[in-house]
């Protein structure tokens, strides 16, 4: 639905307070998600998600997607690729959604899948994936990585800490157990410029509302999909 055909721009969409300004970026000021006004900009409301599409005006219209945030209950604003244009707009929600899904996933742990086994054992815990390796932690430690198709090996200190406590690099996901840093020597596999871990342990969402284990070495990585705002 285009801006310019609404008789009354709406001051609500998706159960998300917006407003409308002159030459602004997408952003979210508190509670409420600010968007650029133009007469050719597009608003999808999403029916599957609590979200909605918007799409800028102009010749060269970027895409985002406005949703609540897992951990904190707050909008938040995510600049998505242009490729998921056609698919919001002719292919429809479902097909979006797994298009946006596969943007998100990193490229480390989209070449485990390939290489060893298939999508089907990969969890998703807010904005980190984690794959569970077929390997014990002795063969981690030797660097048996040629399987996923690039040169890496642990960084400093080749073995695993003995139980680590923080955040996972990049998310908002609380980490507790074994972990080890491993460098992807082609970069094939960074996510947002930071090696990705191997670990066991457990991985929560803020406060603890959802736990769960790794039981065995897990590559951890953060998703691909950066908020904007």
């Amino acid at each position: 639905m285009r801006l310019g055909n609404m008789l009354r721009l709406p001051n609500s969409i998706s159960g998300f307070i917006v407003d409308f300004l002159e030459s602004t970026p997408p952003r979210v000021d508190g509670i409420v998600v600010k968007l650029p006004y133009a007469d050719d900009a597009r608003l999808r409301p999403l029916t599957k998600v609590q979200g909605f599409v918007f799409i800028t005006g102009g010749p060269d219209p970027c895409v985002y997607f406005v949703h609540r945030h897992r951990l904190f209950e707050m909008p938040e604003v995510v600049w998505i690729s242009d490729e998921l244009l056609e698919d919001i707009e002719v292919r429809g929600e479902e097909v979006f959604l797994e298009g946006l899904r596969r943007l998100r996933k990193p490229a480390v742990i989209d070449a485990a899948e390939r290489s060893l086994g298939g999508p089907g054992e990969t969890l998703e815990i807010g904005s980190t994936f984690a794959y569970p390796l077929p390997w014990p932690w002795e063969m981690i430690l030797d660097g048996k990585w040629g399987e996923l198709g690039t040169r890496a090996w642990a960084m400093q200190g080749l073995i695993p800490d003995s139980v680590h406590k923080g955040l996972i690099p990049g998310t908002q996901e609380y980490f507790t157990g074994l972990r080890l840093f491993i460098q992807d020597m082609a970069r094939k596999f960074s996510s947002r410029r930071v090696p990705f871990w191997v670990a066991s342990g457990e991985i929560s969402t803020a406060g603890h509302q959802r736990t769960v284990p790794l039981n065995g070495p897990h590559i951890v990585a953060p998703s691909n999909t950066v908020p904007v705002a």
